[in-house]
């Protein structure tokens, strides 16, 4: 690694951490510059809105979503979430009514719902994002058993979303806007985007200290 690295005369990390370990290895000449993030795209909607985003996806109002946006890999901190989120509940009367929003896919990393019943979390406390593949109309809701969109009524078209087919940025917006607070654990990272994402909506913003998680 050393080798290549000292070949390349502009040399880019993007996060801080990055660039000061390396810097120590003594490759002076990298630098760090941030990826970009569209400032425009993600906002928060005024509560009327955010009232109306949620009453669409039949979310009640005064339910508490903590969101967690992301690939479901395992460097995805998602026992530790569920853990955490059980305390939490255990010890906040006041937010038995709490949620998690998962936007990620099913289909691959974690067995959400297998440790969830680990942890004592209920199903029904957890919410994913549906979208169809055919009209690309999404939903926020617990667990489906059916594949069939509920919008064009297609089969076999409704799934969490995941890398091959997902939410556009303004549906994404809508998602981020139904949280309360947004909650983004992870083991390592370059840059976590959906973190900024999540700022840019002026949500509360839980972050592992540890990698990009510092700055």
């Amino acid at each position: 690694m050393n080798t290549w690295i000292s070949k390349i005369k502009n040399y880019y990390t993007w996060s801080t951490f990055a660039t000061r370990e390396l810097n120590k290895l003594g490759h002076k000449h990298v630098k760090c510059l941030h990826g970009s993030v569209d400032t425009d795209t993600f906002f928060r909607y005024d509560d009327k809105s955010r009232e109306a985003i949620r009453k669409g996806n039949n979310i009640p109002q005064d339910e508490f979503v903590i969101g967690f946006v992301f690939r479901n890999q395992l460097r995805k901190s998602v026992p530790n979430l569920l853990e955490g989120f059980k305390i939490f509940k255990d010890k906040s009367p006041t937010h038995k009514r709490a949620k998690l929003l998962f936007h990620t896919s099913l289909d691959e990393g974690w067995q959400i719902f297998k440790i969830a019943k680990e942890y004592n979390v209920p199903e029904s406390d957890i919410l994913l994002s549906y979208v169809c593949s055919e009209c690309k109309q999404y939903q926020v809701t617990n667990l489906l058993e059916s594949d069939s969109c509920p919008f064009c009524r297609s089969s076999n078209t409704f799934h969490t979303v995941n890398a091959r087919n997902g939410v556009s940025e303004k549906q994404l917006n809508e998602v981020y806007n139904l949280m309360d607070v947004y909650c983004h654990p992870f083991t390592s990272g370059g840059q976590e985007i959906p973190i900024q994402e999540a700022k840019l909506t002026e949500l509360i913003t839980l972050v592992t200290n540890y990698s990009c998680g510092e700055e």
